[in-house]
């Protein structure tokens, strides 16, 4: 199963409450779903790939001595889960049996084996050998390897009562203590070690001495140690790989680890484009990182532009990096395959983190083998941070629901703002983190207005690559629609636009049409429309007038009154929307056209039974 990461540019706020939880011992209430309707689950068919098969036995975080003639592995109260000890050993045998006797069932063989946090396996099946062991004994489930995502404060610090005379810090001793002897594991998309928020001292040989107990220092070949505050041991690694040599890893990151298992059996080598290895090629693991325990008083500038001074939530932590998330040409987003997760949170377990935190999606399946595994990683002693996801905030939208980990929605704090004074004197305030005094006068000109000669006016709308001209934007405040695409992709198609002749357009303003059109989240009827049609659906239609919008789908017309425009009709009761039809389609097939050809049909039906066009996503649990 694929996994994606929740919008790597704004604050992680699950990793905040990881952090907080390392420092006061208590946390946040979980946020939980209503369960979905029973009516509404249908199990679809099975199809050729990679599964990851669990089954009914015990992993060793949690085998309790059932099996006669085994001892039990699952480590006392306040202690580590020691995977090296012998009757560890003679359990992971016992194991390995288990798992080769259910795959040759079906004449399968493990192509990875889990048995720390999950007792289960890896194997490419067909869908006859699925059917046959979603039914054997001793299998709990069968699931699809697919990729998920990663999930996503002007002072977090500050806002979660970290600062001040009274704050947490405070009663620990002060920022240098708080998460002192603590390991916080990070299963994101790596780190960039050369951020100061990740800063430390060489590792060296010496051990801990009284006055600094938990100093980490090397050991034997490539292993870092550091005896930590609950009187346990972290044993980590330092493994090379892509632009990385290992030595990277230091007083501050006292691990850092690269799973890739089913990525590079799922990605072409023509189509990796991130780092085989722990450094982080999309930003959002760095991000949540340096939430939890970056460094304190780290100075932080954009483009030149200071924010003052960052700090992670438990700054005095050490990090162990595991890297699950990675790009490709495909997919710029980070994929995180349930495979390459599960190997992550054995490794994490068996190294003897106090905290992981896992700012990826999740399924709302009660067998999901991760939410599984993080079950035993919670009964091995260690605190498990999820993130409630993007989606919401209608019911069963919030992901991670098992009572056994913390999961946390979004939470927010004042923004940075800038406002724009038209020629009449009307002020319009948004956001915007680039604004940092008066631009001056200049004259405001729509994205459609500066294009370049030979490109199309709706793509130039959107602010598609290439389509500005630069004399003609230089000097502007240029406007565009909203549109699907990031809007840092349109601000900077903008400034690529202008300056590589010396000249450069004075700002950009995205208007929020919420009067004029109905939204998909940021999207307007018009920008989705047109986006589909630069996919492929060149028979889509619409016109927008001063009493509403006029829409044509496969020569299915339908107008839209301008008061019946905002309205909203629920996904659940009027089916799939245009971004979900074209989702959906787009990742079964990897065709765009089709895909759009397809959300256009759809949406025929939609704007013709309701009225109105259906929200895809909704504003409510926005990050995590």
């Amino acid at each position: 199963m694929l996994l994606r990461s929740c919008h790597a540019h704004r604050g992680v706020i699950a990793t905040s409450l990881a952090a907080a939880v390392v420092l006061v011992l208590c946390g946040l209430p979980t946020a939980y779903a209503l369960p979905p309707d029973p009516s509404d689950q249908r199990l679809p068919d099975p199809t050729p790939g990679r599964y990851i098969v669990t089954l009914t036995g015990k992993p060793i975080a949690t085998y309790g001595g059932e099996v006669k003639g085994l001892d039990a592995t699952r480590p006392s109260k306040g202690e580590r889960v020691d995977v090296t000890s012998g009757r560890a050993q003679r359990y992971l045998d016992y194991l390995k049996r288990e798992q080769d006797d259910a795959a040759a069932r079906v004449g399968a063989k493990p192509l990875k084996r889990y048995a720390v946090s999950l007792n289960g396996f890896a194997t490419t099946l067909t869908p006859d050998q699925v059917r046959t062991l979603q039914n054997a004994p001793g299998v709990l489930s069968v699931t699809k390897d697919r990729p998920r995502r990663l999930t996503d404060s002007r002072k977090p610090i500050d806002f979660l009562k970290l600062t001040g005379s009274n704050g947490v810090w405070a009663a620990l001793g002060g920022e240098t203590s708080a998460g002192r002897g603590v390991v916080v594991g990070i299963l994101d998309s790596g780190y960039w070690p050369e951020s100061k928020s990740f800063a430390g001292e060489t590792l060296g040989t010496a051990r801990p001495t009284p006055s600094d107990p938990f100093r980490p220092y090397r050991s034997g070949k490539n292993k870092i140690v550091m005896h930590k505050a609950d009187g346990q041991r972290f044993t980590g690694i330092c493994q090379a790989g892509d632009s990385f040599t290992g030595d990277e890893c230091n007083t501050k990151v006292i691990g850092a680890r690269s799973f890739s298992s089913t990525y590079e059996s799922q990605t072409p080598p023509a189509q990796r484009k991130d780092f085989l290895s722990p450094r982080d090629g999309n930003g959002h693991g760095t991000h949540v990182a340096s939430t939890a325990a970056g460094n304190a008083g780290v100075s932080a500038s954009v483009a030149g532009h200071s924010f003052g001074k960052i700090s992670g939530v438990a700054p005095a932590a050490k990090l162990a990096i595991y890297k699950i998330g990675f790009t490709s040409a495909i997919d710029e987003q980070p994929a995180i395959y349930t495979g390459d997760a599960l190997a992550a949170i054995d490794a994490a377990v068996s190294d003897g983190v106090d905290v992981i935190n896992y700012s990826v999606s999740g399924s709302d399946a009660v067998d999901d083998p991760v939410d599984l595994a993080f079950l035993s990683a919670a009964s091995a002693g260690i605190f498990v941070a999820t993130s409630a996801g993007n989606a919401g905030p209608e019911a069963s939208t919030a992901n991670h629901v098992t009572p056994w980990v913390t999961t946390v929605a979004a939470s927010t704090v004042a923004p940075y703002a800038g406002t724009v004074v038209l020629g009449n004197g009307r002020k319009y305030t948004g956001i915007s983190t680039t604004v940092r005094g008066s631009i001056g006068s200049a004259r405001l000109v729509t994205a459609r207005s500066v294009k370049r000669a030979s490109a199309a006016a709706d793509e130039a709308s959107l602010c598609a690559p290439n389509t500005l001209s630069r004399t003609k934007a230089a000097g502007k405040i240029v406007a565009f629609d909203p549109n699907i695409r990031p809007r840092l992709w349109s601000g900077y198609d903008v400034m690529h636009a202008t300056i590589s002749e010396g000249a450069r357009a004075s700002s950009l303003v995205l208007p929020s049409f919420d009067d004029e059109a109905t939204h998909f989240g940021d999207v307007s009827i018009a920008a989705t429309i047109q986006r589909y049609r630069t996919l492929g659906a060149t028979d889509v239609v619409v016109k927008n007038g001063a009493d509403g919008a006029t829409l044509s789908f496969d020569g299915v017309e339908s107008f839209v009154p301008a008061e019946k425009v905002k309205q909203v009709v629920d996904t659940t009761s009027a089916g799939d929307s245009f971004n979900g039809a074209f989702l959906a389609r787009y990742l079964e097939t990897r065709n765009a056209p089709a895909a759009a050809a397809f959300a256009a049909k759809v949406a025929a039906r939609v704007v013709s039974e309701h009225g109105a066009l259906v929200a895809w996503e909704k504003l409510g649990i926005k990050k995590a």
